[in-house]
Order: C-alpha cells, then sequence, then structure tokens
C-alpha cells in the first residue's frame, strides 16, 4: 500500500511541478527524488522524504505554442505553410499559408512580425491576399535595409473582426484567435 501511495504521490508531485513551471517551456524537468531540504526557489518540499526539482534550461528560440488551440477547425482556422520553423528570410519574403472558411465568417485575416529580442510589438503586415481554395499569402518586412543578418523574428498569421492597418504596431495579441508562431532568422 506504501509503494502506490508513493507512487501516486510522486505522479501528482509531478503534475503541481509542471503546473507551477507552466509546461516548463523552453526546459526540462528534473524529476529525480532528492533528500528533503528547506524550500528554495528551485526546491519545492513535497513530503518528509521526498522533494521534486525543477531546473529551467535557457533556449535561444521559444518552443512553438499556439495562441488558440481549434479541435474541429472552426471558422478562420489558420495556418502557416511556409516559411518553417528555423528557416531563413529576407528583408522582404513571401509568407503562405491555409484558413478554414474566411469568407462569410466576418473574419479578417492579418499576418505579424515580432523581433524575437527587444520590445517592439507586433507589426501589421500588409493585406493578405486569400484565394478561393483557402490559400493565402503575403509580401512581409523583416525588419529594414540596416537590420543585421542573424536577427530573429517571430511570424504569426491572426483572424480578427477588427479591421488593423498595414505599419501598425500590436503589443498585445493575447486576445486573437492564431496560427503556431514560426520562429526565422533574417539571412
Amino acid at each position: 500500500m506504501k509503494r502506490i501511495n508513493f507512487t501516486v504521490f510522486v505522479v501528482l508531485s509531478l503534475v503541481v511541478a509542471l503546473v507551477l513551471c507552466g509546461g516548463c517551456t523552453g526546459g526540462t524537468v528534473d524529476v529525480t527524488p532528492t533528500p528533503t531540504q528547506p524550500p528554495t526557489s528551485t526546491t519545492a518540499q513535497t513530503t518528509q522524504e521526498t522533494a521534486v526539482t525543477t531546473t529551467e534550461t535557457p533556449t535561444t528560440m521559444p518552443p512553438t505554442t499556439s495562441i488558440t488551440e481549434t479541435q474541429g477547425h472552426s471558422p478562420g482556422y489558420v495556418v502557416i505553410t511556409s516559411p518553417r520553423d528555423g528557416d531563413k528570410v529576407n528583408n522582404t519574403d513571401t509568407i503562405k499559408g491555409t484558413v478554414e472558411e474566411l469568407d462569410d465568417s466576418g473574419l479578417n485575416l492579418y499576418v505579424l512580425v515580432k523581433p524575437l529580442l527587444g520590445d517592439s510589438g507586433w507589426w501589421v503586415q500588409p493585406q493578405t491576399t486569400v484565394l478561393p481554395s483557402g490559400n493565402w499569402f503575403v509580401e512581409a518586412y523583416f525588419g529594414d535595409n540596416v537590420t543585421p543578418a542573424g536577427t530573429e523574428f517571430i511570424v504569426q498569421a491572426i483572424v480578427s473582426n477588427n479591421e488593423l492597418e498595414e505599419g501598425e504596431q500590436i503589443y498585445n495579441i493575447s486576445g486573437y484567435d492564431g496560427s503556431i508562431p514560426v520562429y526565422v532568422t533574417l539571412g
């Protein structure tokens, strides 16, 4: 019985550790039991016998996650098909993708580009061309003619019932449904 309780305890501790570290995006979780220690910023005391330690591993580019993951592909479900994570882009490059049922939904499709580093907002790109098939494309801008090669950017396609203007900066896109972000590097 003690072994079952201990196993259940370890599993629950792992779940709690993952929740507390927000899924540990960009890192790993070390779930090796360690002797009990007083709680610190990296050690959470779970019982008198065992503690679980979480360790964040920094990465250059955050992992991709969607703003809203849609099951069943509702109207406005959008995907970026090109470029892909890790691709090199030019200062001006074509972004392509697909979107479902945009015509009658009252939604608009926008592509946003944001430098990975710095405090710049998301830059609204020129109007996206959406074909009857649901395929879309837009010529997007990655910095300007003085932006150094190697600069990393995040590309995000969103749908909105709001009108956004080319060149506008948006600092919070959490209220928009959109694609999984794509991380690219200026080549």
